[in-house]
């Protein structure tokens, strides 16, 4: 089923946001809540991700890679190595350079997404990439009453 997921679909993701600007992770949260997901853990800092990640057991991790150590290419190497961690990985950055990408995508990242994009865009970008997964649940059909 394609298209843009609704608030129910949404709601039952798990997702844990990872940047150090404190004022881009509450602006991702706040876009994720007015978009519909409910169960959010929020970072900024960057050696916590992986406890958070363990904790939790996350379907979705944004992932800012400009952190302090550990950044965001050495934390989705983390992840590679732990078979009991599978989120759906989506790198964010202010850095929309090739190199970025093609980095992250060898890592096991889901999708690039730049930090310009717009609430629209990223959470269309999210549905895409759970839905890829699996990880997003199907469209609860409406019964109709005749």
């Amino acid at each position: 089923m394609g298209g843009v997921a609704d608030e129910s679909q949404r709601a039952s993701i798990s997702v844990v946001v990872a940047d150090d600007d404190d004022q881009n992770s509450r602006l991702l949260v706040r876009i994720l809540k007015r978009g519909g997901y409910e169960r959010i853990e929020c970072t900024t800092e960057s050696a916590e991700v992986m406890p958070i990640c363990e904790r939790v057991h996350p379907d979705l991790l944004l992932l800012d890679v400009s952190m302090p150590s550990p950044n965001g290419f050495e934390i989705l190497e983390e992840l590679s190595r732990q078979d009991e961690l599978d989120p759906v990985v989506v790198i964010l950055t202010g850095h929309e350079h090739p190199s970025i990408e093609r980095r992250g995508i060898e890592l096991g990242a889901a999708a690039v997404v730049g930090k310009t994009a717009s609430m629209d865009e990223l959470l269309s970008r999210l549905d895409a990439v759970l839905r890829t997964s699996g990880k997003m649940p199907e469209r609860r059909e409406r019964s109709r009453k005749w």
